[in-house]
């Protein structure tokens, strides 16, 4: 003969159950501040880095802008190859007629700049205005001074390019709003008047950078 047994069971009391909950959170909150915690400073792990004030991100420009950045870098690659071969820069005209862009008439792209060739020491500009609406773009080119060696152990990186012949030069791309036609040779862009220099890969300095002459290659 089978013997039922009857088992009674009393739920927790208030306290207990608070007790369990309360070690519960305590477990999730504990855990999930552990592994914040070593993804945040984990070895290595380094901030964001943040533009400077007088950098502007090329994710941030338009897209015609964006378009036209794009086709910078590959005029001034051109550019760049040209004073490697014939020991001086091409002008505007010269890179035009050899379907260089931007400087060549894009038939596709309407959002058209009037592009202009200035030099003076070691300095070089091409400033292209736009034909209606939009900010002026300016390449400002800074080669070192006339006797300067070739560093061999400096780096090239977004602004600083090395020529054929070792010559380490700045380049770098700004834009703002206008120059004033005055034709002069730029050396430093008008920072007051909100002149940005475009980056794709900006450091981690906030620090504004001065309104002189940047610093030349090699200094």
């Amino acid at each position: 003969m089978t013997t039922t047994r009857t088992v009674a069971i009393r739920p927790p009391s208030a306290r207990a159950e608070a007790a369990m909950v309360a070690r519960a959170v305590f477990h999730i909150v504990y855990w999930s501040a552990l592994v914040v915690s070593a993804e945040t400073y984990a070895p290595g792990a380094a901030p964001a880095p943040r533009a400077s004030p007088f950098e502007r991100r090329f994710q941030d420009l338009g897209a015609s802008d964006q378009r036209l950045f794009r086709a910078l870098r590959e005029g001034i690659l051109e550019a760049e190859q040209r004073r490697s071969t014939t020991g001086r820069w091409p002008s505007t005209g010269e890179l035009a007629r050899a379907g260089v862009p931007p400087f060549a008439p894009d038939p596709i792209d309407r959002a058209r700049h009037a592009w202009t060739f200035a030099a003076a020491g070691t300095t070089v500009n091409y400033v292209g205005t736009p034909a209606s609406e939009g900010d002026t773009f300016l390449v400002l080119v800074v080669e070192p001074d006339p006797g300067t060696p070739p560093d061999p152990q400096a780096l090239v990186d977004e602004v600083h390019h090395r020529l054929d012949d070792g010559t380490m030069i700045h380049v770098a791309v700004w834009t703002g709003p206008g120059l004033g036609g005055s034709g002069s040779v730029v050396t430093a862009p008008p920072l007051e008047r909100g002149w940005k220099q475009i980056t794709v890969d900006p450091g981690p300095t906030t620090e504004p950078r001065p309104a002189g002459p940047r610093p030349r290659p090699g200094e």
